[in-house]
């Protein structure tokens, strides 16, 4: 998106605040289709957020700032504890909250290595010190990842030859770079281009409700305003009070989105509309299905601003209106937004009836209308845009929102504790929509750092925080955790993943966006060649694969070589072998490490992973639904743990982390010690030390795996205390 189109939304999203009540509203829209849109006013300071890039980490707030933030949530807790005559639950022990800390911020629990530092440190700060470094970690953006993944229902493959690839990275990078969270949620819905070209990857959010501008609405308006609308898609909410007609005006914020971008958007655009439309004046029906073929991959994405218009559906069953008539956009809630909205004209037959299939192509004339309703759902006043993400995040880190349900908000709804609801989404305003700085101050409070309240929380009735709520691990947090047991560097994957993540979506459409006219009529007679003699299309296919795997034996010779010479001290050998390599497009193959795809984080694999995945079987969201995961236990989650990951690629590994730290202990006590380090993060009790070095007396080395698959089965391991 160009400097001057973004500068041209955010003047559009500032007029939107100046609001008419919808009865006002209705009057104008007509008499404002005649205004011209460079009249409209300049952006005002409080939107610059709108369609900025976030180029790099926000620095952090003085820990003493924050340690004050965090102290007025604690007194708030206090004061209602006590009015309650409750009891806050005691400080958590340290093991306790080294692995409540490293699973809450990071995601996993922590290694051995980092299990003894804690617990040998004697420094009084040594818990604020853990959650600054831990809430700066990559540990953090990869959780923090699956969390947005969970809620924005990511997956790897967004349709047919469309990835979902840039979207995973765009989120990651927002992550990263700490993207004020109304600015990444504006760019998501006003996002628009190619979806595989750099730098579109926000086009993946409305991608992932491809075709479907209905169900996007409701799914948007569901997780970032924590309202349900579905049900008055087909007829008026029966339990609240929105209307058929107003879900429709909703979704007319999106009048005239189109899920692919324009042929003239890439850079050869011109000439393939050309040579499409040759195809067409000659009738070869099978060379426009093979060039659409090739052009699938760069004309996928998202175009149209908006028309602020759309028709109600033939079944339409509401008071307002009837099927088939126009809808102008309106919000739900709220005062009405001001848009220059035109109507296409109606156009009649000689008997006066309107020509119903050529309206349906006329959409009305795009007057970026999605740019006013991003602008009107995360505005600092909206009414509940702050409130829903302020609570989500509360939830995230207690274990219980201060509005439950989260996401099914109405007038009437109250939260548990009013004043503190108003003090947190205050402290989100203030941090800036910044998530990273609003959950520090959680992550400091010292109702965190209590004993966990392992009594269940039931609707209706008040919870009151004695403590942080205890729960079960999520399937990603579990994985991960598998991860710091099998190898030294858990985290590793989180660098070295990246680097091969997006090369094969964004090298496709670059290759063809980029392609001369012979090339492109080369990729053409190969995709026609397909249609008409598959037999010697499938010959080049294996020639050319062939030829690929003897390039990659090349280079893999090349890599020997370069080791031996290096082994050698060869350098003038070591300058030839990298320059070869260089020649053939490769770098130094100690610059690019590899780790195994089996031992990556869950941030690093395929989203969802793929059906029979570890993660699969302990309740991982198959991103169909919003938070869409299942915590509850079941038969195969016990069978994955004795007969799964754990047994193949911890126990019965000698290379695995925890088993060559078990088999460097040389006693009994010290390897029983290790495995309580390792798994749970805290030494084995004296009772617990007696009767497993009984074990190991009888059972020999047999016992060291008994007594690691007790403690990965353990509800202790399993659960956030």
């Amino acid at each position: 998106m160009g400097r001057q189109q973004r500068g041209l939304r955010a003047a559009l999203t500032t007029l939107t605040r100046n609001r008419m009540r919808k009865g006002q509203a209705r009057v104008l829209f007509l008499a404002a289709a005649s205004l011209p849109l460079f009249a409209l006013p300049s952006p005002a300071p409080a939107q610059k957020h709108a369609g900025q890039q976030a180029e790099a980490r926000r620095e952090a707030r003085p820990l003493p700032d924050v340690l004050k933030d965090a102290k007025i949530i604690d007194q708030m807790i206090l004061e209602d504890l006590k009015a309650a005559g409750i009891r806050p639950n005691k400080p958590s022990k340290s093991p306790t909250f080294l692995r409540r800390a490293h699973l809450g911020i990071s995601g996993r629990i922590p290694s051995l290595a980092e299990t003894r530092r804690f617990l040998q440190s004697r420094d009084a700060d040594r818990r604020r010190d853990l959650i600054e470094e831990l809430i700066r970690s990559p540990g953090y953006d990869s959780h923090m990842f699956n969390y947005w993944a969970d809620l924005l229902r990511i997956k790897t493959r967004l349709a047919n030859r469309t990835s979902g690839e840039p979207y995973v990275a765009w989120v990651k990078e927002a992550i990263a770079k700490d993207m004020p969270y109304d600015q990444m949620v504006y760019e998501m819905l006003t996002a628009s281009g190619a979806a595989h070209e750099k730098g579109n990857g926000a086009t993946g959010y409305l991608l992932r409700d491809r075709g479907m501008p209905e169900a996007s609405m409701a799914n948007t308006v569901r997780t970032f305003l924590g309202t349900r609308l579905e049900c008055a898609q087909c007829h008026d909410h029966p339990f609240d009070k929105w209307t058929q007609r107003e879900f429709y005006e909703m979704t007319a914020f999106a009048g005239g989105l189109r899920y692919q971008a324009t042929w003239a958007e890439t850079e050869r655009g011109e000439e393939l509309k050309k040579k499409e439309a040759r195809l067409r004046e000659e009738g070869d029906r099978k060379g426009l299905q093979a060039l659409r073929r090739i052009m699938r991959n760069a004309t996928s994405g998202i175009a149209g601003s908006g028309t602020g218009l759309t028709r109600l559906p033939k079944d339409y069953m509401g008071e307002q209106g009837r099927p088939g008539t126009w809808v102008v956009a309106d919000t739900i809630f709220g005062d009405s937004l001001y848009l220059p909205v035109q109507l296409p004209r109606e156009r009649r037959d000689r008997r006066g009836r309107t020509r119903e299939a050529r309206n349906q192509r006329q959409v009305g004339k795009e007057i970026d209308s999605r740019s006013a309703y991003a602008g009107w759902l995360t505005a600092s006043d909206n009414p509940r845009f702050t409130t829903v993400i302020s609570n989500r995040l509360w939830k995230r880190v207690m274990g219980l929102g201060l509005i439950e349900p989260l996401d099914d908000l109405n007038d009437s709804t109250q939260p548990s504790h009013p004043r503190l609801m108003l003090h947190l989404e205050g402290l989100m305003r203030k941090v800036g929509y910044d998530l990273r700085e609003f959950q520090r101050v959680l992550f400091h409070t010292e109702l965190f750092q209590r004993e966990a309240s392992a009594a269940e929380a039931l609707p209706g009735v008040k919870f009151n925080y004695p403590g942080p709520l205890l729960r079960r691990m999520s399937a990603e947090q579990l994985w991960d955790s598998m991860i710091t047991l099998a190898m030294r560097d858990p985290d590793r994957s989180l660098v070295v993943g990246r680097e091969q993540e997006l090369g094969t979506a964004y090298d496709r459409f670059e290759e063809l966006a980029n392609m001369n006219a012979a090339e492109l009529q080369e990729r053409l007679d190969l995709e026609m060649l397909r249609n008409t003699d598959s037999k010697k299309y499938r010959e080049m296919l294996d020639a050319q694969r062939a030829q690929q795997r003897q390039e990659q034996a090349e280079i893999r010779g090349l890599e020997r070589e370069l080791a031996k010479a290096r082994r050698k001290r060869d350098k003038m050998g070591e300058r030839r072998l990298l320059a070869e390599l260089e020649q053939r497009g490769m770098s130094d193959p100690l610059s690019r490490p590899r780790i195994s795809r089996d031992l990556r984080r869950a941030s690093e694999i395929e989203s969802p992973a793929r059906p029979g995945h570890f993660m699969r079987q302990f309740g991982q969201s198959d991103r169909e639904e919003i938070e869409n995961a299942d915590l509850d236990a079941n038969v195969p989650q016990v069978l994955s743990l004795m007969n799964g990951f754990a047994e193949d690629r911890i126990l019965r590994r000698s290379n695995s982390l925890l088993m060559r730290s078990l088999n460097m202990a040389s006693r009994k006590e010290q390897k029983i010690r290790v495995a309580f380090l390792s798994t749970l993060n805290r030494p084995p009790t004296a009772s617990e030390m007696k009767t497993w070095h009984r074990d190991f007396e009888n059972e020999g080395e047999q016992a060291i795996q008994d007594l690691v698959w007790t403690l990965l089965n353990s509800n202790e391991f399993r659960f956030i205390q």
